[in-house]
């Protein structure tokens, strides 16, 4: 649906209209909480310089993409420094929604929105692009360099693999989150910690 895909543009022309959503803004971003949290802590931060999607990213972008990672990790800093789960911060590799925008996730991935497999792919390596990974290609290559057919492929038909452990699943998305509720291990790939 196309009303859909618009529907975070509103909060990068008026972030003041939107006092329960927004937690933070400046001239560049608006951080906002995620309408359909897919795990205890989720939140878009929100480019305003008018770009589409990762599509539109180019060399000149790395220092928004920079500036959007700093955002993010001082409203962790200041809203989640005693938080017993990590973070990952990046971006999906393909964009639901216009409006450039970066995932901030507790990677807890424990929420009613969290409902189906390519849900759980969408925030896992390597659709979800850590936002060091973006800076880097943008200043190497001067674009994302994302392969969409295969990125689709893995959020739809991909094994579902723990993010801690890395048991394979294959497609079984309740034995899946079943398990991610008891699985102890350390978080694997690029993560964020507070303190």
């Amino acid at each position: 649906n196309n009303s859909w895909m618009e529907k975070l543009w509103p909060y990068v022309h008026n972030p003041e209209d939107f006092k329960e959503e927004v937690l933070d803004y400046d001239d560049k971003v608006v951080a906002i909480r995620d309408g359909y949290p897919k795990a205890q802590v989720h939140y878009l931060i929100l480019s305003r310089d008018g770009t589409k999607d990762i599509f539109g990213l180019t060399g000149e972008h790395f220092k928004l993409v920079d500036h959007m990672r700093t955002f993010a990790l001082r409203l962790l800093h200041e809203k989640h420094a005693s938080a017993t789960n990590p973070f990952r911060i990046g971006f999906h590799s393909v964009p639901s929604m216009n409006c450039l925008h970066m995932h901030v996730i507790s990677t807890d991935f424990v929420s009613e929105g969290l409902k189906h497999a390519n849900h759980w792919n969408s925030f896992q390596p390597p659709f979800f692009v850590d936002v060091q990974a973006m800076a880097k290609a943008l200043l190497m290559n001067g674009e994302c360099g994302v392969d969409t057919e295969a990125m689709e492929r893995f959020k739809n038909n991909g094994d579902l693999c723990c993010h801690r452990c890395g048991e394979n699943f294959q497609r079984q998305f309740a034995k899946l989150q079943k398990h991610v509720k008891d699985c102890r291990e350390e978080v694997k790939g690029v993560v964020y910690r507070y303190p």
